[in-house]
């Protein structure tokens, strides 16, 4: 069985899709074992992406083509078929598409080359981009092609309960659903002796109607701050720490001064540039007893 992955990237460092696609083919290639062969796609990889990738028997197709725009093109089919056939495979059973990113070529790869397609849904754009974005015809333009990309004939899941029912009310079939678990290595080394919290996301002003960012860190200065005034401050809170991971250089000096405003004194906190390495955050997350996670519309950071 050949499988293929239509992501963008290796790893985190390009956007939850791409983490999500990773941990999904090296999940199916550990499945498969000898019975099969997992592709995934990443565009313009470095040599230890590929390296890790093949370590965990999944093939890093490279794709010479730029971040930065927006959606896998369709066109991009035939540079991975090619690619394919190059690694000995002369068929793909299966084309694995992330919602309106990569969905539509993994329908081209099924229609042009054969195999199967099957659809990840990823978000709910009528949910939550009318909330994010300022441009209406945009909103509708993503939520129009999201409904016709669902349309069409393919095994479709959804990345947890909620978008399992978004796409099943979006489609009007039958929608498979995927837990995506914990990672490897998760553990947990926190202290009870005080309280170590951790905020994790790209939260940066761009995004914070989306992710609210700001309100994790003020939610956090004036929980501190009304426990103090009100004389019942437990021990835990007594040397209270924030780590912030996904904090822009220039908005750090704003984040600090708007937790020490709503408690109304100094707090340790570490505000953070977002940090691609996996291993590192879950460290950071084995050290925490408090994680929030306050985005208003949440696909599977949950």
């Amino acid at each position: 069985m050949i499988i293929v992955f239509l992501s963008d990237g290796w790893g985190a460092k390009h956007g939850g899709i791409n983490a999500l696609s990773t941990d999904l083919s090296i999940a199916v290639a550990d499945e498969l074992g000898d019975a099969g062969k997992v592709f995934a796609i990443a565009r313009r990889p470095l040599a230890e992406e590929t390296s890790n990738a093949l370590k965990k028997n999944v093939r890093l197709i490279s794709l010479d083509k730029p971040h930065g725009i927006d959606n896998f093109d369709v066109s991009w089919v035939h540079d991975i078929h090619r690619a394919v056939n190059e690694c000995g495979c002369s068929s793909v059973d299966h084309w694995v598409g992330h919602d309106i990113k990569s969905g539509w070529a993994a329908l081209e790869g099924a229609k042009s080359y054969g195999g199967s397609a099957a659809l990840i849904h990823h978000m709910s754009y009528e949910r939550y981009q009318p909330f994010k974005s300022d441009d209406p015809s945009n909103t509708d333009d993503k939520i129009q092609d999201q409904r016709e990309l669902f349309a069409h004939d393919a095994t479709l899941f959804g990345v947890g309960p909620l978008l399992r029912s978004s796409c099943a009310e979006i489609s009007g079939r039958h929608v498979n659903l995927i837990v995506p678990g914990f990672a490897e290595g998760s553990s947990n080394t926190s202290s009870n002796d005080r309280i170590s919290a951790i905020v994790v996301g790209r939260l940066d002003g761009r995004n914070d109607r989306i992710k609210q960012g700001q309100l994790a860190v003020a939610s956090f200065g004036n929980a501190i701050g009304q426990a103090r005034s009100a004389g019942l401050l437990p021990s835990s809170l007594r040397e209270p720490s924030l780590t912030i991971l996904g904090v822009c250089e220039k908005e750090t000096a704003e984040i600090t001064r708007l937790a020490e405003e709503r408690l109304g004194g100094a707090l340790s906190i570490l505000p953070l540039p977002f940090d691609p390495d996996r291993d590192a955050l879950l460290q950071r997350l084995s050290r925490s007893n408090l994680a929030m996670m306050l985005s208003w519309h949440e696909g599977f950071g949950l």
